[in-house]
């Protein structure tokens, strides 16, 4: 059966082929920003290698051979100077491949046959290593409706697949820097929220001022500018600014020599404009901002010279921008990400709720005052036998139960009102031993438990009575048990402490006098 699914998935390949999914993607090279003199420069690269996005798709090869061929062309090149952004996301571009000469079509369709054997033997290697045929494929990046030569769908068909990838790295890109962000921001609020407010306006201040200090800077050139790369000609090629030249300066910043800029090349031309903004030794400088405000620049860069959306930029593609730019006003400086908003307060409202949850921090994370809510009395089911018994109400929180664990092990060893000392035990259960557990005041006993201190009422075990007088004004002396008890409560997690009340009538209630005691016990 195995075999038959083989043999049928290669006999499929080549009469309407499919494709295997994606094999890993390598990882990027660091960046280079290499200099006329050779210098290298990694310090960006060592800072955010992982957070590089990765343009490497499996059919990566394919497209640069595609875009190398089809610009030797240049009746096709005239026509692709004309399209707009939105019509090369449409794959407009294709409705003119006839422009293309014969020579041009005959290598492409070699280079498209190439591509379906590259597949093949992806696909066979797929099938063997997942013993089926259960994560094949289609391919999306060229036309499997005709497979023996390359026409116009093969090119709509690669345009709209790579301008769908990129997008979807970016957007993703994006999104990992808008929920670092946020993460800053709910950590920087819970911190906030601890403090007393003295040392919580100051830390305000602080941040306030550190904002400041971060957004005083040179101004910043606008990004592929001619403004821009005169000053990287002048600073970093340390060129006469007045003889500033467009076809040297590519080629100064080709360092590969393909005639062409790369991701990397092109960010290259940023440095001296994310230097004016960020300081490696200060600081008020996130290392992972700069890394974003770079891609901002190659985006824009990008989206304004790259006409055939390969995510390069030729000469032709830069001489023609530069011309373009010569009858145009100069725009105005760089918006940075200082003057951004990365996400909207309901962005950062449903993270900070997340988050706290995963950190274990409590619903009141981020509250400066943990609000107190209004006592309330609920009636007791008390039921008479020979022995008096205590019912709780059924509708109890049952965060309760974690609290009555941390009234338990508090160990009442004597009751005393004035001179009378009467022994009372709270392991054992004496018929003249009264149990008291109305507690008044808290106080903490270490980082984590807040112990009782006072009490005034209670109710008795056994059968004996207890004086209205005495519920007034008993006090209890306790023994915490910390062994019990292992520091791992985060101080925010308060649970309000429902206790038991007898009045001078001898009704026992349910009782929430707005005291709060932290929620979690670990042993």
């Amino acid at each position: 059966m195995t075999r038959h699914i083989l043999s049928f998935c290669i006999l499929l390949l080549i009469s309407i082929s499919i494709i295997a999914p994606p094999p890993p993607r390598n990882n990027l090279a660091k960046v280079e920003a290499e200099s006329v003199n050779g210098v290298n420069d990694n310090k960006v690269a060592e800072e955010v290698e992982d957070d590089l996005p990765k343009y490497e798709f499996h059919y990566s090869k394919y497209l640069e051979k595609v875009v190398q061929i089809l610009e030797k062309d240049p009746r096709f090149n005239e026509k692709l100077k004309t399209m707009n952004e939105q019509e090369m996301k449409d794959g407009k571009l294709a409705d003119h491949f006839d422009l293309v000469s014969q020579d041009v079509a005959n290598e492409l369709t070699k280079v498209k046959l190439e591509e379906i054997e590259r597949l093949r033997e992806a696909i066979a290697k797929q099938i063997e290593a997942d013993n089926g045929a259960h994560n094949v494929q289609a391919p999306e990046h060229l036309d499997v409706e005709q497979l023996d030569k390359f026409h116009a769908e093969d090119l709509r068909k690669l345009i709209r697949k790579t301008i769908a990838d990129i997008e979807k790295i970016d957007k993703e890109r994006t999104e990992k820097f808008k929920q670092y962000e946020m993460e800053k921001r709910a950590k920087f609020d819970h911190e906030k929220a601890k403090l007393p407010e003295a040392e919580r306006k100051k830390l305000e201040e602080e941040h306030k001022a550190a904002e400041e200090r971060h957004k005083q800077h040179e101004k910043i050139n606008h990004p592929g500018d001619r403004k821009q790369l005169e000053e990287v000609w002048e600073e970093k090629d340390h060129m006469d600014k007045e003889g500033y030249n467009p076809r040297t300066f590519f080629a100064l910043h080709d360092l590969n020599g393909d005639g062409f800029w790369n991701n990397e090349e092109i960010d290259a031309l940023f440095q001296l404009e994310l230097e004016k903004m960020y300081n490696e030794t200060n600081p008020d400088d996130d290392p992972k901002e700069k890394v974003e405000e770079m891609y901002r620049m190659r985006d824009h860069v990008i989206s304004q010279m790259d006409k055939n959306k390969d995510r390069m930029i030729s000469l032709e593609e830069f001489l023609a921008d530069n011309e373009a730019q010569a009858s145009t006003p100069s725009p105005e400086g760089w918006n940075d990400l200082a003057d951004q908003k990365i996400y909207t307060d309901e962005e950062l409202r449903k993270f900070e709720e997340e988050y706290a949850k995963q950190q274990g921090w409590g619903e009141h994370a981020y509250e400066t005052n943990v609000p107190l809510p209004p006592p309330t009395t609920t009636p007791l089911t008390i039921v008479h036998n020979q022995q008096q018994h205590i019912e709780t109400h059924p509708k109890v929180d049952p965060i309760m139960a974690k609290v009555s664990l941390i009234i338990i092990f508090l160990n009442f060893t004597i009751f005393i009102y004035g001179s009378n000392h009467n022994g009372c035990d709270a392991n054992k259960n004496g018929k003249s031993c009264c149990r008291f557990k109305q507690f008044v005041n808290l106080y903490k006993v270490d980082s984590f438990i807040l112990a009782p201190h006072n009490t005034n009422v209670g109710y008795c075990g056994g059968s004996c009575s207890l004086r209205d007088n005495l519920t007034n004004n008993a006090l209890i002396r306790y023994k915490l048990k910390e062994e019990d008890f292992v520091g791992c409560c985060h101080p925010k997690d308060f649970v309000n402490l429902q206790i038991l009340k007898r009045d001078k009538h001898g009704i026992i209630s349910e009782y929430n006098p707005n005291i709060y005691i932290y929620s979690c016990r670990c042993g």
